[in-house]
């Protein structure tokens, strides 16, 4: 194992940069990329059909800061990991952090790993491999096409197929509503080292799940009315491959009254704009990320129902 010098390892969700750090050592300092960090440019098309229907990129605006510090931390590292996950996306965003980094090839390894455990990350440091460039092709040909796909369509069409596209998404926002009342559908999920024992289920393939925080909270248990998140407890939720959550409103009930739910996305600590409001409802979350974690502020706050806008 590369142990000289300092290790960048730069991972898509920031729930596994902790736990995998950990395993790591101290030689190895991970990070999180918080999904995709650049996509089509938003003004105009975004593509070049004269040549070739070449894709014409922009860092995403909630993202440059990310960029900021992984350039920072890359330029300090003798070698930097991209681990990322292993399908079309995940690959992608390896080679999307490698263009917008600027890492030299020789200091650049591409990784995989399918569980998180010591030993899954240890041999994948151990096997590093290079950008599959055909996952990256066959990615950047379904985003444009999801692209001219949304600007082509008349409003009508794609109002009936907004819903069913897939992929990183059309650059158009879709809306579902993801009941937590019916909480049968929630099994025991061990989490990580950071986000506990807890209550995931996948929901329209969206993982949704309530965590504890540190053991800083009381156990988190579903009933029969609603999702119970007590006080510093988090509320998590995943989008399907390709997706991206743009705000979240939960229906339910914030007994602290007005308190900001915390949003843990990002900077842990910051606070978000999820407020609780008269009309039962919590929120809106805005931002732009593949996985949110809120924390709650509230002594006990009741989720009935989260509706996600996501593109």
């Amino acid at each position: 194992m590369n142990e000289m010098g300092e290790n960048l390892v730069i991972v898509e969700s920031p729930a596994k940069a902790k736990t995998i750090e950990k395993f790591l050592g101290k030689a190895y300092t991970v990070k999180s990329s918080f999904g995709h960090i650049r996509d089509l440019k938003k003004k105009g098309l975004g593509i070049d059909i004269e040549h070739g229907f070449l894709p014409q990129y922009e860092i995403s605006s909630d993202k440059k800061k990310t960029v900021t510090e992984l350039s920072a931390a890359a330029k300090k590292a003798q070698t930097v990991w991209l681990a990322s996950d292993e399908d079309r996306e995940g690959e992608a965003i390896a080679w999307h952090l490698s263009e917008t980094l600027g890492l030299p090839a020789d200091k650049t390894r591409r990784i995989v790993f399918h569980e998180i455990t010591k030993n899954a990350i240890l041999e994948a440091i151990e096997n590093p491999r290079d950008i599959d460039m055909n996952l990256v092709k066959a990615q950047q040909a379904r985003r444009v096409l999801d692209r001219l796909a949304g600007v082509a369509l008349p409003p009508a069409r794609w109002q009936k197929t907004q819903a069913k596209a897939s992929g990183q998404g059309s650059g158009e926002e879709s809306k579902i509503t993801i009941s937590l009342t019916n909480t049968t559908t929630f099994a025991a999920d061990n989490g990580t080292d950071v986000l506990k024992g807890g209550f995931a289920a996948t929901v329209e393939g969206f993982k949704v799940a309530t965590y504890q925080y540190k053991s800083t909270s009381k156990p988190i248990t579903p009933d029969q009315y609603s999702m119970r998140v007590y006080k510093s407890a988090v509320f998590y939720i995943e989008a399907p491959e390709g997706k991206t959550i743009k705000s979240l409103t939960f229906k339910g009930n914030d007994y602290d009254n007005g308190k900001y739910i915390k949003d843990l996305t990002g900077v842990e600590g910051t606070e978000g704009s999820a407020v609780a409001n008269s009309d039962g409802t919590i929120g809106p979350w805005e931002g732009s990320a593949s996985v949110v974690i809120l924390q709650a502020a509230a002594a006990q706050t009741r989720l009935e129902s989260v509706d996600v806008v996501f593109e």
